[in-house]
């Protein structure tokens, strides 16, 4: 039978507080702010161009399996997947710098979605495109880019300005919805060992 994570590191398997700060020490936590995420730019299709947004906060998407009540006259009842559905939408926030670039970048990437500002839609390949979001640990490493396929704004939240804000950064959020999404992680399992 294959080690645990945890008896392969060499602790006992219910960890006592001092041999999970060990643990901690050796394993750090991720702690979510070391990341970068790339969009395409619009207008061109150039697979190597890639432009770094100055992202304030995105939420990796995640994944639902659906189940069902599987009966059967000769066991108990028990749960069984019926199908899955990734989340609804995909929410970010930027900062947005003194020209507002960021803003101008997701009005184009409006406009390419509109033909015109009567409801007539772009065919999706015009405006689909994938976001990448690249996580690294506290010493600059990656170790996972999530690829994110078929996004396509489908909300510029508003943006709020006053007179009385004299310091903090101005944030705008943008709302995405998506089709499918994979991650490319660095470390794989394999037979119980993080490698």
């Amino acid at each position: 039978m294959a080690a645990s994570p945890t008896e392969e590191y060499g602790f006992s398997k219910y960890l006592d507080i001092d041999e999970m700060n060990s643990l901690l020490r050796t394993f750090p936590v991720y702690l979510g702010n070391r990341f970068i995420v790339l969009f395409p730019p619009n207008g061109i299709n150039v697979a190597d161009t890639k432009l770094s947004m100055l992202c304030h906060q995105i939420n990796i998407p995640g994944i639902t399996i659906d189940t069902f009540i599987n009966k059967d006259a000769y066991f108990p009842q028990y749960q069984s997947p019926k199908s899955f559905k990734y989340e609804d939408k995909l929410s970010c926030s930027f900062f947005v710098t003194e020209t507002f670039a960021e803003r101008i970048f997701f009005e184009s990437w409006i406009n390419e979605i509109l033909l015109n500002r009567g409801g007539v839609f772009q065919y999706p390949d015009k405006y689909k495109k994938v976001m990448e979001i690249g996580c690294f640990d506290q010493r600059g490493n990656e170790f996972a880019w999530v690829n994110v396929s078929g996004a396509f704004p489908t909300a510029i939240r508003d943006i709020t300005i006053d007179f009385s804000q004299t310091d903090g950064y101005q944030i705008m959020q943008v709302d995405f919805v998506f089709s499918k999404y994979n991650i490319d992680f660095k470390y794989q399992y394999t037979n119980g060992v993080l490698s």
